[in-house]
């Protein structure tokens, strides 16, 4: 017969019999191998295990027995040395686990009851962590990570120049990941939820061409998608392992306007590397360091336009325009005179500008190349926002 799960109640079953001992070096390597593998401690370092160590308890379990019950409060995390269990929720049985698997710890990561029952099939070894001791770890993780974030965005051109507490903000919206040689960081086309920013190892460029240049320390992955909902225009995949800072989309909106420009800027920067390097005219700017580039783009500003609102003129000083979102006719002159708005200049109500563009520019395209941008040329068409 199957135990009916009380639910809120407090968990009654082998934590009771479980015995601290010394760990021999195989059991070690095994905890040190299970526990690095699993995404939540997989930010661990190697100093930071003996500590966890002596948190963990070996239980014995016979077949049979319920280790925790679907509806139960979270007190226990177990990973499985040795035997098998089987996994059910609301009496359907689920899934099998095994040696090197895990259970139990996203209740105690997200405090929340058991979402299911895990029953040992097999006489199995367990080694068991209390909550204590895992939110222990976790506070530790925190610390250790916000840390880390901290000393590169000191040490990283693009953010160094912010405050420090906005610096520290942007530090502890952030999480680490981990990713092995061979993994996906993120696909080309992909519109995700997240930004990674790399701190270590070396990613390879992907793209419908195949595989490209290695992107370092530094490069950030994803924020057109973050920034402006745009699709990544280029994939990487790690090349040994890489660790990235992830800022999530819901964590942009509890940032300051300062960080937001920043990671704007970051945006437009990944945008210039795919649209310049790809026209003979703006060689240049795969051709610049690091530095060159920040600077470059520390110059840029991010600008809305009303439909028919003219946003260069014949004339006017060299200057570079990158269109983000929306279309841009490129007119080399207009008809009748303009109509002001304040500050602003809009063509005419009788002027139809995709009429008279001899090219329009869309998302990802730019207009600057023909203005001899390099040697500050003037520009020499019209440049008009065109409505939906």
């Amino acid at each position: 017969a199957s135990k009916t799960p009380t639910e809120g109640a407090a968990e009654s079953s082998p934590q009771r019999r479980a015995e601290r001992r010394p760990i021999d070096p195989e059991t070690r390597t095994f905890l040190a191998g299970v526990i690095k593998a699993h995404f939540v401690f997989s930010a661990l370092q190697d100093s930071e295990f003996d500590a966890l160590f002596g948190c963990l308890g070996m239980v014995q379990v016979a077949a049979g027995e319920i280790v925790i019950s679907q509806g139960d409060v979270g007190e226990f995390c177990y990973f499985i040395r040795s035997g098998s269990f089987t996994v059910s929720i609301d009496g359907k049985e689920l899934r099998q686990l095994g040696p090197n698997d895990t259970f139990g710890e996203l209740a105690l990561l997200y405090q929340m009851n058991r979402s299911a029952t895990v029953v040992c099939a097999e006489e199995a070894e367990l080694w068991q962590m209390d909550s204590t001791s895992f939110r222990h770890c976790m506070e530790k993780l925190a610390s250790t990570q916000t840390m880390r974030a901290e000393a590169f965005f000191r040490a990283d051109m693009s953010f160094c120049g912010l405050p420090e507490s906005d610096r520290q903000m942007l530090a502890r919206a952030c999480s680490v990941q981990h990713f092995a040689d061979g993994e996906v960081l993120m696909r080309e086309g992909e519109v995700g939820e997240w930004m990674l920013i790399m701190i270590s190892g070396k990613a390879r460029r992907s793209d419908g061409a195949g595989s490209g240049s290695l992107y370092k320390p530094g490069f950030i992955l994803g924020s057109l998608g973050l920034m402006y909902g745009k699709r990544q225009p280029v994939g990487a995949t790690a090349k040994g392992d890489v660790e990235c800072l992830a800022l999530s989309r819901s964590a942009i909106g509890q940032l300051s306007d300062r960080v937001e420009d920043v990671l704007r800027r970051c945006a437009f920067k990944d945008l210039l590397e795919g649209v310049l390097c790809e026209q003979p005219h703006f060689e240049f700017f795969r051709l610049l360091t690091e530095e060159q580039k920040h600077r470059f783009i520390s110059t840029a500003e991010d600008g809305v336009f009303d439909p028919s609102e003219v946003i260069l003129s014949p004339g006017d000083p060299a200057q570079l325009v990158v269109v983000i979102d929306g279309e841009v006719a490129l007119c080399p002159h207009i008809d009748g005179p303009p109509r002001e708005d304040g500050d602003l200049v809009f063509v005419s109500h009788t002027v139809d500008a995709r009429a008279l563009a001899d090219r329009v520019l869309t998302s990802g395209m730019c207009y600057g190349a023909d203005s001899d941008f390099l040697d500050g040329g003037p520009m020499s068409s019209f440049a008009v926002a065109l409505g939906p």
